[in-house]
């Protein structure tokens, strides 16, 4: 049981190194030792047919019906449902805020930042982008604040593809507000599988083209399951920052900035 449209386990080799070349191998569905035995047997499943031994995510309890939108189109095909019952899901935002900033978090579930390109040596950083993450957070805190709700370490999460954008978005906190990195979570998209935040804020860090092919995981059906968990993390708000003309080389990225309230904060 599981959701073969996310995330597999992180395998090192590429393609070359992993292609299984026996035909006897072959001829049982082991084609690609990157393959997990998971995403084979549904695979076998697909090809023969079992369609009784097949299902598809159609119920989720974790995203508000807003943030499913994306998801649903792109990744489910259209089959995503939120689980009735859950008032929150489905309910408008309990905040209130006398701030431009304050009422644009509340009313926008999900948005759009874009960011100028880094130029400097390190391109697995940007210090745009951090700064961006920084100033969001700021805002959040207020707004948390102005509503009597404390922040705690489920409330933000951070989301971005390289450790060095980590690093760099921890420097920011660490000389800027220090406090706040015991109350968020900064990390990669793989060690984010299977968790949550009520608000996730994804840094994509692009700075070049090539950047886009590193950035997607895609499986044999063509879903970009990396995307797909990235932006599935988030409860109640989806905050994605990056270079819109680099994330329009990509058909799915494309979707998504447009997709979300464009805020140039």
């Amino acid at each position: 049981i599981g959701d073969h449209k996310q995330l597999p386990a992180v395998v090192t080799q590429n393609e070359e190194k992993s292609k299984i070349v026996d035909n006897a191998l072959q001829g049982i569905g082991i084609t690609d030792m990157r393959m997990s035995l998971f995403e084979r047997i549904y695979h076998q499943c697909k090809q023969k047919q079992w369609d009784h031994a097949l299902g598809l995510l159609s119920y989720q309890g974790r995203m508000q019906k807003e943030l499913m939108a994306f998801p649903n189109s792109k990744f489910y095909e259209g089959h995503l449902n939120v689980l009735p019952g859950i008032d929150r899901l489905v309910n408008e935002r309990v905040f209130e805020s006398s701030s431009i900033v304050g009422k644009i978090l509340i009313n926008q579930r999900f948005l759009y930042i874009p960011t100028h390109v880094d130029e400097a040596f390190n391109w697995k950083t940007n210090k745009y982008e951090s700064k961006k993450v920084l100033k969001i957070v700021n805002a959040l805190e207020e707004l948390y604040k102005e509503n009597n709700i404390d922040l705690n370490d489920r409330s933000i999460g951070v989301i971005t593809p390289y450790r060095a954008q980590i690093a760099t978005i921890k420097s920011e906190f660490e000389i800027s507000c220090p406090h706040l990195l015991d109350k968020i979570t900064i990390d990669t998209v793989e060690r984010y599988q299977g968790g949550a935040r009520d608000i996730i804020i994804l840094s994509l860090c692009t700075n070049r083209m090539s950047q886009l092919r590193s950035l997607v995981s895609l499986s044999k059906e063509g879903v970009d399951r990396k995307l797909n968990v990235a932006v599935t993390r988030a409860r109640e708000q989806l905050i994605v920052i990056g270079n819109r003309e680099i994330l329009e080389g990509n058909e799915t990225y494309q979707s998504l900035i447009n997709s979300a309230f464009e805020w140039k904060v």
